[in-house]
């Protein structure tokens, strides 16, 4: 795993499937939706934002989550709530690859899920990073989510090291 301060990941299936990452060491965050009552988020160190998943935008209460029906819309409600002002998005393909629905193929048995990815796209589009004081920039090689500025991954990594 990166190294890295945050761990936000919606679904249950996946936190159990992972064990709860035990050994993270940074904050886990995740939504209330589809936690078994007697598992609740905090017994695992998991921090649980409340998750509206109809709203549009980003939720500007700390303590609620907007969704846009997928776990990379909420992961940049949480980076807003965590006080970013640019936010890069890498993995955000929105699309097909072959068969497989995600970069690194199926997901394990019990946690297949049918992602619908015209529905995600419509569901960014309702974020207007201006709005919240942010810059939201795409360096995503191979996209289909077009709402955001897109940018050459490897021209932003040599400009940050040279500042």
């Amino acid at each position: 795993m990166a190294d890295c301060q945050h761990l936000w990941a919606t679904d249950y299936r996946w936190w159990k499937h992972h064990n709860f990452v035990p050994d993270f060491k940074g904050q886990k965050w995740t939504q209330n939706v589809q936690w078994p009552d007697d598992t609740p988020p905090e017994k695992h160190g998991i921090r649980c934002l409340r998750a509206e998943t109809s709203a549009g935008g980003l939720s500007t209460d700390p303590d609620v989550i907007h969704t846009g029906r997928n776990s990379g819309y909420a992961a940049i409600n949480l980076a807003y709530h965590l006080g970013a002002e640019r936010i890069l998005l890498l993995g955000y393909d929105l699309k097909m690859r072959g068969n497989d629905r995600h970069w690194f193929g199926a997901h394990p048995k019990g946690m297949e899920v049918q992602s619908d990815y015209a529905l995600f796209a419509s569901q960014f589009r309702t974020i207007i990073p201006s709005q919240y004081g942010l810059e939201i920039w795409n360096v995503t090689r191979d996209t289909a989510l077009a709402c955001f500025p897109r940018y050459d991954l490897d021209d932003v990594v040599k400009h940050t090291a040279q500042v």
